[in-house]
């Protein structure tokens, strides 16, 4: 497409008449550069950079000619096999879109697009090989009918191909199924995984898509039937949806042509019109006096505010709160209350600290067992939590805040336990 500049070439505003960028710094570095003493203090500025810029970034690299050659050759293509797709996660979510991830067997991991995973470094597995998790049911599969009118449906994924070959080559991964024995399908699988990704156009390539495009071969020589089908648990408020009065719902949206399920959380009941709240325990006396103490990890008292070299704290309510820090994530222990009965349908809290379920945490106790627990988010504010306990109405109960880790993020941090109705 032509471009009108009005003599200035480069579109920059800067006069140089159309030279290119290089051209222009060593222009500046050389010719104007000989007569800096004249020159307003801006362009002597930019004549020094210049000069810089040429010494860090030399026109004439100096590199092998066989090696720039290579780097425009199509190659031999890398393929992952067998145990290699237990480490493959190529990311097919878009740029600054979320973690999305495709699995050496197709099918999508990590799924960080909820706005709710702390970090990505995954604890003291950051340094290790292992397949990326996925928090969300989700695949597709083949239906393939034959001359014998009888219908194989095969799970496109690892469960049921034992022979996939992943290319992974950014944007776009490959992934090609096969079984090594057994009865062959009459036809070929084959899988693209990618988000659009457009050099210079940031806006496009930041858009929240993933695409899978499949391709069924016939490799019979005979008429088959063959279809593909996917499924993809609704992710909305995942570690709510059945509590607090919600359900995850699914519904069809037909539009310009395109068909698409929205995912939704809606409320499965009225709420209350007035709301009901009792403090169970704030630890605003100062005192662990309700609660039976164990270990060295909560000290003598509750906490003021950070420890000496803990980060800093925040989101507590009044003066004091539980904090395991104490000096460090090395103390180990346990807080166990009185018992008390459950007369309301939700216990509310606020939680920060450790993620470690079972290890930093805090639970709900029945007849000595866990029914309900809740941890921290590796950071060391404090955030609201909640348990729906309308199923355990007027069951007698006791809370348990248990710090048994010492490593990183080995101490829990809790404060403003309630019974609401809400």
């Amino acid at each position: 497409m032509a471009q009108q500049n009005n003599g200035d070439e480069c579109g920059t505003g800067c006069g140089c008449g159309g030279l290119g960028r290089r051209e222009f710094l060593k222009a500046a570095a050389t010719g104007l550069g000989a007569v800096t003493m004249g020159m307003p203090i801006g362009q002597t500025e930019a004549a020094a950079a210049a000069v810089e810029f040429e010494k860090l970034m030399p026109a004439d690299k100096k590199l092998p000619p066989e090696w720039v050659k290579t780097l425009v050759e199509r190659g031999v293509r890398k393929i992952y096999r067998d145990k290699e797709l237990e480490t493959i996660g190529m990311p097919c979510g878009g740029i600054a879109a979320g973690q999305l991830y495709v699995r050496g067997d197709g099918t999508l991991g990590r799924w960080w697009i909820f706005n709710r995973s702390p970090n990505t470094a995954e604890g003291d597995r950051c340094y290790t090989t292992y397949r990326p998790a996925s928090p969300i049911a989700q695949g597709f599969a083949v239906c393939v009918k034959g001359a014998d009118g009888k219908a194989v449906v095969k799970k496109l994924s690892r469960e049921d191909f034992d022979a996939i070959e992943f290319v992974g080559e950014y944007p776009i991964a490959e992934i090609r199924y096969g079984n090594k024995g057994g009865t062959p399908l009459p036809v070929a699988v084959s899988a693209e995984v990618f988000s659009p990704f457009i050099p210079l156009n940031a806006r496009d390539s930041a858009m929240p898509v993933t695409v899978l495009r499949y391709t069924v071969k016939n490799t019979s020589g005979q008429a088959v039937e063959a279809a593909i089908g996917g499924w993809l648990q609704n992710g909305v408020c995942l570690d709510y949806a059945g509590t607090a009065g919600h359900s995850s719902t699914n519904r069809v949206v037909r539009e310009g042509g395109l068909t698409s399920v929205r995912m939704d959380l809606s409320e499965k009941q009225e709420r209350p019109a007035e709301r009901r709240v009792s403090v169970f325990e704030d630890f605003e006396d100062g005192t662990y006096g309700k609660w039976e103490a164990k270990g060295d990890a909560f000290g003598k008292t509750p906490a003021t505010g950070k420890s000496e070299t803990q980060q800093e704290v925040s989101g507590w309510i009044g003066k004091y709160f539980v904090n395991t820090f104490r000096p460090d994530d090395r103390p180990q222990g346990t807080l166990l209350s009185k018992p008390f009965r459950i007369k309301e349908p939700f216990i509310t809290f606020l939680i920060g600290g450790g993620s470690q379920a079972g290890a930093t945490c805090m639970n709900l106790l029945v007849d000595g067992k866990v029914v309900r627990t809740a941890t921290g988010k590796d950071a060391e504010r404090l955030l609201p939590g909640f348990w729906s306990v309308s199923d355990l109405m007027e069951k007698e109960a006791r809370l348990e805040i248990v710090d048994k880790a010492s490593g990183p993020w080995g101490h829990i941090n809790v404060d403003q336990i309630c019974f609401s109705n809400t």
